[in-house]
């Protein structure tokens, strides 16, 4: 049986020099995947990344109601989050996906709120809904952001699955005024689900990113470093399987990773179906018990570190 990392065309093989430091990186097998990991600063990265960029411009984004609920939950907590540390209006959100980020701010009442999606569909979906995202790429933000306002530029979960992170942040960097901010948010290499429970490498990332690689991504790209966080998708919304797993009660089971249909191998007929799912169809609401268990078991969870995400802010001087 081919496994979904035979099915995806392969990208290109990395150089093995680091991009932070520049020393050459060590080849390690971590959880049966080939890394480099430089032995100056610990950056990771894959010897030959799982996919080419062109799948992320043709990947059929997850559009079920239930999936748009916890996307809109997990919008809202990085609103309460990063407000203290940035400003919110004027905010470009790179890799925007359907635009739930983009469309909580406009909703809490934050202007100049735009995004930046190279995936057509879902462009086509954001815009539906009548929200601002433009189509394009992270490396093209100066000719993008022309003529807009832009006080914050924020990468989440796109720098580590991009060949060039260090490109797109120096692009964020140029269109940002002096004083404007810049927030990453990543999958963390330094996670105890990878050290501890020894979750699998994602094929899809190039590069990998912990609490100390972060601040020095940033200063390569001409920002300042500043807070820095831990998090979890839908964080309080973990999933109690999930969090009984992180907390060393439960043995992850082994699942086959699902990988997403190409745009041209689906029909047009399944995909205005999903469209129709998204704007029309409401999520079912879970049943209080669970939500109540969900709920307690994700905070334990978070309390105790068991999270898997890094989240850092930057100042351009």
């Amino acid at each position: 049986m081919t496994s979904p990392e035979q099915q995806l065309p392969k990208g290109p093989t990395l150089s093995p020099a680091c991009i932070l430091c520049y020393s050459v990186g060590q080849e390690i097998t971590l959880h049966d995947t080939a890394l480099f990991q430089c032995p100056s600063c610990g950056l990771h990265w894959l010897q030959e990344p799982g996919v080419q960029m062109s799948y992320y411009d043709d990947a059929i984004i997850d559009v079920r109601p239930e999936v748009h609920v916890r996307r809109s939950r997990d919008a809202l907590d990085r609103i309460k989050t990063f407000r203290h540390y940035v400003d919110l209006n004027g905010m470009c959100d790179v890799g925007a996906g359907d635009g739930s980020f983009v469309a909580a701010l406009k909703e809490q009442g934050f202007s100049d709120c735009f995004g930046v999606e190279r995936n057509l569909h879902a462009q086509k979906i954001a815009s539906l809904k009548g929200i601002d995202i433009i189509h394009g790429h992270a490396h093209d933000l100066p000719e993008l952001c022309h003529g807009r306002t832009v006080s914050t530029v924020c990468f989440f979960h796109l720098l580590e699955h991009i060949p060039d992170p260090l490109g797109a942040l120096q692009a964020a960097c140029a269109v940002l005024p002096s004083g404007g901010s810049v927030v990453i948010e990543t999958y963390n290499i330094g996670s105890r689900s990878v050290l501890k429970l020894q979750n699998s490498i994602s094929y899809y990332h190039h590069f990998y990113f912990d609490d100390h690689t972060l601040p020095m991504l940033l200063c390569e790209a001409g920002f300042v470093p500043g807070k820095q966080g831990r998090s979890h998708f839908d964080r309080h919304r973990i999933g109690i399987a999930e969090s009984l797993r992180r907390l060393g009660v439960m043995r992850r089971k082994d699942i086959p990773t699902k990988v997403s249909p190409k745009r041209s191998e689906v029909s047009q007929e399944v995909i205005l179906q999903e469209l129709e799912a998204y704007l029309d169809a409401p999520a079912r609401p879970p049943r209080f018990p669970k939500a109540f268990i969900d709920r307690i078991l994700s905070r334990i969870a978070s309390l105790t570190g068991h999270t898997d995400y890094a989240w850092i802010v930057g100042k351009k001087p």
